[in-house]
């Protein structure tokens, strides 16, 4: 499954690139108010205290402001945690943040298309004055105006984003560029960068294993103070974590038909890419917790195969033949993508269909 899940990024990564997005047209979206303050961690820590700062790049709906709010409870007292203000890696206000002393970079990724959709409904419900955003009929799902946004990006290239947020590859575009969550550079992204990014960074979190994410986080800035809500199958409580929900209603991209769910996977192609890398990362940062913790004291493994395996199953309802009803299976076939405003690249996904195996010779010699 593995390799068939990443032959599938690739042909994402090699084949697409964003439209040159260049205008940002966010005057009606308000920046998050957890990003004006530094947060104190609170928590004692083994050995000297490291006393740093931990620069999150808040990439909006990844969770960012839940996070800032819940660091305090996850963070070495002496060390401090400060948002980004929403703006990129590569800012200048970021820049400057990374260049105090004891800074540390700090990342939350979530599932692209997730992300896309969720920023797709903060602008439909949340920013309520803006106007011009597609909604749809007021009598319709909450998926309404949805295919006009998307369309919007895929097809006519334009740099008008509805004065909301631009969902194309945001998170590589915020760990490779200057640019923010409005606007896209006109040049295509490098992936590569991100991934330069995504692995040169303190500590990579993912919004969808966040309280396994927080756990992990908590015990890299304690110097390895463990706690016993993060034990596999613990029944302790741990900290309240927080949950933004920003009045939307309830919404999840399995409530969306093939046609949709093939329109968000167009909008992220690197960003799929990028975010395999971030639980490859995710692994690999809990398998060297597990390695040096009490037997049993983190949170359990099985969460790297159900984020690979949401991942993977995400692409079938995509991609893979019979629609959605390869949701939650673990291997799929792909096969035709329907048509439409796309780019070029994604049409060659149609010729990537798994060859079939030749029949075994007689005498089982092949």
């Amino acid at each position: 499954m593995a390799a068939r899940l990443l032959a599938t990024l690739l042909v994402f990564h090699t084949c697409a690139a964003p439209g040159p997005e260049l205008a940002a047209q966010h005057a009606e979206r308000r920046l998050s108010r957890s990003d004006r303050r530094y947060w104190q961690g609170t928590l004692a820590s083994a050995g000297a205290p490291r006393n740093e700062l931990y620069v999150f790049v808040h990439i909006p709906k990844a969770a960012g402001a839940s996070f800032l709010k819940d660091s305090p409870r996850h963070v070495a007292a002496g060390s401090r945690v400060k948002g980004s203000h929403e703006k990129s890696v590569h800012h200048a206000y970021t820049a400057g943040l990374l260049a105090k002393p004891a800074a540390r970079l700090v990342l939350m990724l979530r599932h692209p298309m997730r992300l896309a959709y969720s920023q797709f409904m903060m602008c439909k419900y949340s920013v309520r004055r803006n106007r011009v955003f597609p909604r749809g009929d007021a009598a319709n799902e909450t998926w309404g105006g949805f295919e006009t946004w998307a369309r919007q990006f895929l097809g006519l290239r334009s740099p008008f984003a509805f004065g909301c947020y631009n969902p194309v590859d945001v998170q590589t575009r915020y760990l490779s560029t200057a640019f923010g969550a409005w606007a896209a550079p006109a040049d295509a992204l490098n992936v590569s960068d991100a991934l330069t990014t995504l692995r040169g960074a303190f500590f990579v979190g993912l919004a969808d294993a966040y309280q396994e994410s927080l756990c992990l986080f908590r015990r890299a800035t304690t110097n390895g103070v463990d706690a016993p809500h993060c034990a596999c199958g613990a029944r302790v409580p741990g900290p309240l974590l927080t949950r933004e929900r920003h009045g939307l209603p309830e919404y999840s991209i399995d409530d969306l038909d093939r046609p949709k769910v093939q329109l968000l996977a167009r909008l992220v192609p690197n960003d799929l890419v990028l975010y395999n890398a971030a639980i490859d990362r995710y692994a690999a940062d809990r398998a060297a917790a597990a390695a040096a913790a009490a037997p049993g004291a983190l949170p359990c493994a099985d969460s790297v195969a159900r984020l690979k395996l949401d991942l993977h199953a995400t692409l079938c309802a995509a991609f893979g033949k019979n629609g959605s009803s390869a949701r939650g299976v673990a291997d799929c076939e792909f096969g035709e993508v329907d048509e439409g405003p796309v780019a070029v690249g994604h049409r060659r996904y149609r010729r990537r269909r798994r060859r079939k195996k030749p029949p075994a010779a007689e005498d089982g010699v092949t």
